[in-house]
């Protein structure tokens, strides 16, 4: 399930043309009913409680009923009863887009400014106000159910019987998950500047069944559009507080995944099964018997580009007699990119299904019998079979419907095609959870639940029933347990705090295998893990700071004033963690330098070449140098930093981190302010006192590791291998080896055996020489670069063995760049202490505008986009006219023989990337189609390709003896039959001082773990530095991506922003509600967009300052003098029935105490006030004068203070 916003005003004419016509753009003047009758397409019906407060006793909104046009024009174009067309609540507003501020803006500019100061002041308002997003109000939000890939292909395929029971399973699925979002998650805000969130009557929404995507291959989804209006309890219509429907969206699209598997096995004889897709992916969830390449049969765009592109370029060979140049490659590839986007058109289902299945009998030789059985005669007849073999799939299947009549079709469509046979898939790989225990797959619970021997509860009135389907009181408390602990641990591996609804997802995920008898049961199961999970859990948010009145809390006893299921929990041992972290800032116990020891010659200040010249001249002038001399030199080696001249906060850094004692230091660099140089120098200064080897070192993967190595001149390993080998499986196993070998050399011993104790003895000495090189030593400095990306109990366990060792930590990162993958933050939490060091100095950079420019895109000021802009740095288009630009100017730079990066935010964009640049390779004669072999992800390979390889592996050692790493590049220099390919070191990816080295990957390592390597993903990139990146954005990536994407290249670094952003599977067309986004807009949203891990601590202490602030109890103290937040708006406040003695007495009681904490000090009231008098001023104050109002409040009473608030505010 996704959500996405839809606007006031013309936005619901996207519903209109497109949502509700299965995204067929419509003639406006053809009724929507026509276009009904015409497609086959279901119209929209209504759904939700809400419907209840809609129209009049004439006229009254039905749930199920049609959706008409005027209906969806009064209620998503103006926000009206849909019924009788009388407002609900408060119009839309109306917010001014950004030429509209800026020209009030420069209106509002003092008359008498010279030309020079106007025009500067006219260009700082272009600059702040295109640096702000343009606010859109909301009418609505689209929620799209997407049953999965195969129930979609299922579907397609099967019989007119078959689709509709297909289709109902789909509609009952997705209505269980709205009256679950409607249960939890549909609130609206009340109270003064809407503190407090309360409960609703329901949603109104409509519901459009749609069955196949832009391009004519099968998807079953439906839309739903849920209206901005809700009705409170208190019956006044008001906006849907969508805070909680945001949270909450991937755990809802978790539970209809689950909640339409159990549907259809309920109702036909398939079975549901987690699908390993191979490495670096999560597994699939979808039904046995449906085959992968079926699955990509129903993929048609990429798949005809490339295809195409191989006949095209033989046209043009044989055309002009030569290869195409890159140019011409490129407007080859548009041409076909534009063939192949066909728009949309009306079909009937009928067309539709002959058409998937005469698309499927192309794969006449792959599918099973009993798919391909009911097409052969008619393809036989029809002599298509074989006669068009030659052409591309797409169009062989087109042919073969050419001619078809209409009785043929329908026989098509109504063909008796049974559904795939139920099989199991083999079991997936388990997760390694928290704790280091295996994790239980929801096949593990099916297996325990068959061990405790519990009958399955299933109903015989559905003769179709073959699989198990639990009830929930059946599965016993120790199955909840194990379940509960396999989600936490998945929780656990990727957050440091984490809501309910994360919970939520993680049981739906961990639950996918086992089926449930009912709606009722599968949500049940689904509490009870997650309540057994919240056991485990300490939650972060604070005790309310006074009493909450009764009249103010929701039905379920909880107060309005919180954010229902929004609270935030952690793991003791998080806590734990953090707490030991920040102590080892204050630990002075580890080892250090003597400050007498470490001299500085040179002046004490450097220069900051970002500021005073270009980082591509000289060093600064007067720098800092730490001399060599001075404390005796230093082993000459690969790394070594004699002579290096370093700014003033390089050698600041190295001098307070050497000198100060602390068992975990931590050094922020920003991106090019010069960590290594500032590494090696420390390195230099640490070996000196400690010796060679008292400095190692540890990276976030082993290809970082060995750039780290080689750089510093020292030992570093990959961080994930040297936890494995210390405190992980490894470590624990060679211990119990060790433990074996010495009771084995102590029987020995006590038989008198001498000989066999003396070969033992000689085994363990060689297993703790082993242990020896994954042990720290005391005096010895352990550098984690990139610690951002290491997350928090990586963190703990490395200092926690520093410190039992008698060693030091260094952490080196920057907070503002990408962090950890599993639970983070504590890298962030350290760099934000006072003992935390900086680097300020920018020496990556070869203009000096773009040092300046990364500070500010570092600290997310949108208005830096402005200079990006001006210095031709930002390229906007569609999504194919950005790829197409990014991909020559990265092309250029090849050509040019300079360094480069094309880099995209997600692995289906760089995939795609890949493919596009193996195909111009191809063409271009650069790689042998004759020698190609399968690779991983269904790719090809030959020789000349550049790949990488995914996966480190120890046992395949280079020519130079090192082992082949993840992230590694290297070219294709030859194949081999049984498809293995040799391969040599890509020179990025060469190692300092090493020549050209080879590798002979095997073909099971090929087919599994090499990848084409031509474009990056942006997480890779980090660490990396080169000439140029080319950087294709993606409107949902973060800021800290953005940054590390924009601070790779030292001479450029390039933006390409699509504007269109579409969704190749339902090609999103614009809503003519909102403004059409500028590239401005797109960045500014990314910059607005932090993708930073807390810690738990921060996430803590931040909560227990917003508690008491002013600007929250404030308005609370408001909503409690007026009243009810049921009755908020009500006219009469004394007519309200909630309002009685008992309530006026809890309301002043908690008005007191909020008091009290806004004011500290004051005495209290030495009587209560008389809150009904009060109550009956407010009322009057809506048309008193504020001085009349002043002196009725106060009266006799002493005048207050002027910030007292308390009786002069309501």
């Amino acid at each position: 399930m996704s959500i996405a916003r839809l606007s006031a005003g013309a936005g619901y004419q996207y519903l209109v043309r497109h949502t509700a016509c299965g995204d067929v753009p419509r003639d406006p003047a053809k009724p929507l009913t026509a276009y009904y009758a015409e497609s086959g397409y279901p119209p929209g019906t209504w759904w939700g409680a809400g419907l209840e407060g809609l129209g009049d006793e004439e006229h009254r909104v039905l749930a199920g009923s049609v959706v008409t046009e005027d209906a969806m024009a009064r209620l998503f174009g103006a926000g009206h009863d849909p019924a009788t067309d009388t407002p609900l609540g408060r119009p839309y507003p109306v917010f001014r887009s950004s030429s509209q501020r800026i020209a009030d803006a420069v209106a509002a500019l003092p008359a008498d400014l010279e030309d020079g100061q106007r025009a500067a002041a006219v260009d700082a308002v272009r600059r702040s106000e295109s640096g702000r997003r343009t606010r859109g109000a909301v009418a609505g939000f689209d929620l799209t159910f997407s049953a999965r890939k195969s129930a979609s292909v299922l579907w397609g395929l099967s019989d007119a019987a078959t689709q509709a029971v297909v289709l109902e399973a789909h509609r009952a699925a997705v209505r269980d998950t709205l009256a679950l979002i409607e249960d939890r998650a549909i609130f609206t805000r009340v109270g003064a500047r809407s503190c407090a969130q309360v409960p609703t009557k329901g949603m109104v929404a409509a519901v459009f069944d749609h069955w196949d995507t832009r391009l004519g291959d099968p998807d079953l989804h439906s839309h739903v559009v849920i209206a901005n209006k809700v009705q409170g309890l208190d019956g006044q219509w008001r906006s849907l507080d969508s805070r909680a429907l945001h949270h909450a969206a991937v755990a809802f699209s978790e539970v209809y995944d689950n909640l339409l598997a159990d549907r259809l096995e309920t109702v036909l004889p398939v079975r549901w099964s987690l699908r390993d897709r191979g490495p670096r992916r999560s597994p699939g969830f979808e039904i046995d018997g449906v085959p992968d390449w079926v699955l990509k049969e129903f993929s048609l765009r990429t798949r005809g580009i490339d295809a195409g592109m191989t006949g095209a370029v033989a046209e043009f060979r044989a055309r002009n007699g030569r290869a195409p140049s890159p140019v011409e490659t490129t407007r080859l590839r548009q041409k076909l990119t534009l063939a192949t986007r066909p728009a949309k058109t009306v079909h009937a289902l009928a067309e539709l299904v002959a058409w998937w299945r005469v698309r499927a009998a192309a794969l006449i030789a792959d599918l099973p019998e009993h798919v391909t059985g009911p097409l052969l005669p008619i393809l036989a007849r029809l002599g298509e079979a074989g006669e068009h073999r030659n052409l591309t799939r797409r169009r062989q299947a087109e042919r073969m419907l050419e001619g078809v009549s209409e009785t043929d079709r329908l026989r098509l469509w109504s063909a008796e095609v049974p559904p795939p046979r139920g099989i199991y898939a083999g079991d997936i790989h388990p997760r390694i959870p928290f704790g280091g225990e295996p994790a239980m797959t929801g096949a593990d619970a099916v297996r325990l639940l068959n061990k405790y021997e519990i009958k399955p509860g299933l109903r015989r009135t559905e003769p179709h029933r073959s699989a198990r389907a639990w009830a929930d009181a059946e599965i016993p408390d120790p199955v909840i347990a194990d379940l509960a602990a396999t989600t936490l641990t998945a929780v656990l591996d990727r957050r440091s705090t984490w809501t309910r609804w994360n919970l939520l997802a993680e049981a739906a995920r961990a639950t996918r295998p086992i089926r449930c008898a009912t709606t009722t049961d599968r949500h049940a199961l689904h509490d009870r893990i997650v309540a057994a999970a919240l056991d485990q859990c300490i939650s972060l948010e604070t005790p309310e700071v006074f009493t909450v009145p009764a009249a103010f809390l929701t039905p379920d006893g909880v107060s309005v004033f919180t954010r229902p299921g929004q609270d935030l929990y952690t793991h003791p041992a998080i806590l734990d963690a953090e707490a030991r972290l920040l102590a080892a800032l204050d630990d002075l116990t580890a080892p250090s330098i003597a400050p007498s020891a470490v001299s500085l010659v040179g002046s004490s200040v450097g220069s900051d070449p970002s500021v005073g010249q270009s980082a591509a001249s000289s060093s600064p002038v007067e720098p800092s140098v730490i001399s060599s001399a001075a404390i005796g030199p230093p082993p000459r080696h690969a790394g070594d930093s004699s002579g290096v001249k370093l700014a003033a906060d390089q050698a600041n850094a190295v001098v307070a981190i050497a000198t100060s004692g602390r068992r975990v230091d931590v050094l922020v660099g920003p991106a090019g302010t010069g960590k290594t140089t500032t590494l090696a120098a420390l390195r230099s200064t640490w070996e000196a006192q400690f010796g060679r080897g008292s400095v190692v070192g540890l990276a976030p993967s082993a290809t970082a590791a060995a750039e780290l190595s080689a750089r510093l001149g020292i030992g570093c390993e990959n961080t994930a291998k040297w936890l494995h080998e210390t405190t992980g499986p490894g470590g624990q196993e060679r211990q119990r080896h060790l433990d074996h070998l010495r009771d084995s050399e102590l029987a020995c011993r006590r038989t008198g055996d001498t000989s066999a104790a003396n070969r033992v003895a000689r085994g363990i000495a060689e297993v703790r020489r082993t242990a020896s090189a994954w042990t720290l030593e005391p005096g010895q400095l352990l550098i984690v670069d990139e610690a951002s990306l290491a997350g928090t109990l990586t963190l703990d366990d490395l200092t926690t063995q520093a410190t039992a060792a008698a060693a030091k930590v260094l952490l080196v990162g920057d907070h503002h760049q990408l962090s950890a993958v599993d639970a983070g933050g504590a890298f962030g939490l350290l760099a934000a202490t006072a003992q935390a060091r900086e680097l300020t100095s920018l020496w990556r950079f070869t203009h000096r505008w773009e040092a300046h420019a990364t500070r500010r895109l570092r600290h997310g000021d949108p208005s830096v986009l402005d200079v990006y802009e001006s210095q031709r740095r930002i390229t906007a288009g569609t999504s194919d006219e950005v790829l197409d630009a990014a991909y020559d100017a990265w092309t250029h730079d090849q050509a040019a023989d300079a360094s480069t990066l094309l880099l995209a935010a997600d692995t289906d964009t760089v995939s795609q990337l890949n493919e596009r640049a193996h195909q111009d390779r191809l063409a271009a004669g650069c790689v042998d189609p004759t020698t190609e072999v399968p690779a991983a992800d269904g790719v090809s390979v030959g020789v000349g390709d550049v790949v990488l390889t995914r996966r480190n592996d120890r046992r395949l050692l280079t020519t130079g003896g090192q082992h082949v790493r993840n992230g590694d590049r290297w070219t294709i220099t030859a194949t081999h039959p049984d498809g293995a390919v040799t391969a040599v070191r890509d020179e990025t990816g060469r190692e300092v001082g090493r020549g050209e080295e080879r590798v002979l990957l095997p073909a099971t390592y090929v087919r599994d773990h090499l990848e084409l390597g031509y474009a990056t993903t942006i997480h890779r990139a980090q660490g990396v530095t080169v000439d140029h990146a080319h950087v294709l954005v993606t409107p949902g990536m973060s800021r800290e991506a953005l940054y590390v994407a924009m601070t790779r290249g030292s001479d450029s670094n390039r933006l390409y922003v699509p504007l269109d952003t579409p969704d190749h599977g339902h090609d999103e067309i614009p809503d003519p509600g909102r403004p059409d986004p500028t590239a401005l807009d797109v960045l500014a949203g990314i910059i607005a967009h932090r993708d930073r891990e807390r810690s738990a601590t921060e996430t803590l202490r931040d909560n227990q300052n917003a508690t008491t602030k002013p600007s929250r109890l404030l308005p609370i103290r408001d909503s409690l003098q007026a009243g009810t937040p049921w009755a908020v708006d009500t006219p009469d406040l004394l007519q309200n029935p909630a309002s009685t003695p008992e309530i006026d007495v809890e309301v002043d009681a908690a008005i007191i105490e909020i008091d009290a904490l806004l004011h500290p000090g004051r005495p209290e009231p030495k009587a209560k006030r008389d809150t009904s008098p009060l109550r009956r001023m407010y009322l009057q104050s809506l048309e008193m004068d504020p001085h009349e109002l002043e002196r009725a409040l106060i009266g006799d009473s002493p005048t207050p203070d002027a910030d007292d608030d308390y009786y002069l505010r309501i």
